[in-house]
């Protein structure tokens, strides 16, 4: 088969997927070598061999994200598989290491499920959207729900993915201080998420109904 640059964004999806399981791996099975400490001002970071490398793989899969979503719209390169699988991509990335976190206890479990019951949602109403070829365009709050998601995980990763070695606990005069700052980028992200949900149900609900309209008016 011959390879055709318009594939390109395919094959990144398709390595995403691919890299999920790696990441997940990584962030559970503890390596006792490589392990990176530095400093942020006076505080002291220890960061496990197994988090960074599982962080590592984190951001390039991010990035083929941006990448792939760049070089379809840059050059027109979108196709079926690309509108049904890209997003599905991402959300098995993302909340594959927001159910690790929150098995970890980094991220509140509830913060979690509501993200993860949102993407059910979305989803269902994307594929019927596909499926009766309903254009429904993302909204920005969607846009912005993944900038924060990624950047917050991100946060986690390389910063406070090691509790019990971290001296960032010692600025603050209560847990739930530390607590606020390690989520405060899953916070937003989870209510962007819930905004961007409604938006899009309220939008394709819009454009359906005036479908059915027109359809009844010929």
């Amino acid at each position: 088969m011959k390879f055709q640059k318009r594939n390109i964004p395919n094959l990144l999806t398709i390595f995403r997927i691919l890299l999920f399981p790696i990441v997940v791996f990584f962030i559970f099975f503890k390596i006792d070598e490589l392990n990176i400490e530095y400093d942020i001002e006076q505080y002291n970071i220890f960061i496990p061999t197994n988090i960074w490398i599982a962080g590592i793989l984190f951001v390039i899969a991010s990035l083929t994200d941006a990448i792939d979503g760049y070089l379809a719209r840059k050059y027109n390169w979108t196709s079926l598989f690309g509108k049904i699988w890209d997003p599905v991509a991402d959300k098995i990335l993302v909340n594959s290491v927001l159910i690790s976190f929150s098995i970890l206890g980094y991220i509140p479990f509830y913060l979690t499920i509501i993200m993860i019951c949102r993407d059910i949602i979305v989803d269902a109403y994307r594929l019927i959207a596909i499926g009766n070829n309903i254009d429904v365009s993302a909204n920005i709050f969607g846009k912005l729900k993944t900038i924060f998601q990624m950047i917050g995980l991100i946060i986690i990763f390389f910063i406070f993915a090691n509790k019990e070695s971290n001296t960032l606990l010692g600025i603050f005069n209560t847990n739930w201080q530390y607590y606020v700052l390690q989520n405060l980028m899953i916070f937003v992200a989870t209510i962007l998420s819930v905004i961007s949900g409604i938006i899009y149900i309220v939008k394709f609900n819009q454009v359906n109904k005036n479908i059915y309209k027109d359809e009844n008016t010929k």
